[in-house]
């Protein structure tokens, strides 16, 4: 098996107040937060079910696993796409770690989004949601520890700690997310002077 992108989960499966709506509601998947056209690959090898736009999810692709992954008919979905792989359809083959798309998450172009991301499900043959943490523990250990505090940071409610960065680590994150530093975030804290 191999991890559809490499981003931290930045949204855990499970009950969570929705970052756009407002209200609590399951997040039947797990978020990772990656830059935007990040290559998405299949996490084991399996046949392309479907590949198309769906409400909520902007550009989806749903792959259908054998065997190996536990029982026959587990699902992953991968959602919030910027575009699906070139020639990928309904019944088409793909390998363990075969790029299906690029990651999207423009809020109002790839369905309900508050900033790139990839957005990854798992289902069973009954359409059930399965935790995705088993798929998504094939890291690194740094990059595990990395994922660890994310996921402490988003449960617990308190925003990425950027404004506290030093310098060097502002423009390490900078140059890891392709983002803008963000004006007066050198890493004081607020209130220093």
């Amino acid at each position: 098996m191999v991890r559809p992108a490499s981003g931290p989960v930045s949204s855990p499966f499970g009950w969570r107040r929705h970052p756009v709506t407002g209200r609590t509601r399951h997040h039947d998947g797990a978020d990772l937060a990656v830059p935007l056209g990040t290559t998405v690959r299949a996490v084991a090898s399996g046949v392309v079910r479907s590949v198309g736009r769906r409400s909520g999810y902007g550009m989806v692709v749903e792959v259908e696993h054998a065997a190996p992954l536990g029982r026959l008919g587990v699902r992953t979905l991968y959602a919030h796409l910027s575009s699906a792989s070139r020639g990928l359809r309904a019944g088409t083959r793909v390998g363990r770690g075969q790029p299906v798309g690029a990651s999207g998450g423009v809020p109002g172009r790839d369905g309900v989004s508050t900033g790139p991301h990839l957005h990854f499900e798992v289902r069973d043959a009954s359409g059930r949601a399965l935790d995705p943490a088993p798929f998504l523990a094939v890291l690194p250990a740094r990059q595990r520890a990395d994922e660890q505090r994310w996921q402490v940071m988003f449960s617990s409610g308190r925003k990425p700690p950027t404004a506290r960065l030093d310098p060097r680590g502002a423009r390490r994150a900078q140059a890891a997310f392709a983002l803008p530093v963000p004006a007066g975030s050198r890493g004081e804290r607020r209130g220093a002077r």
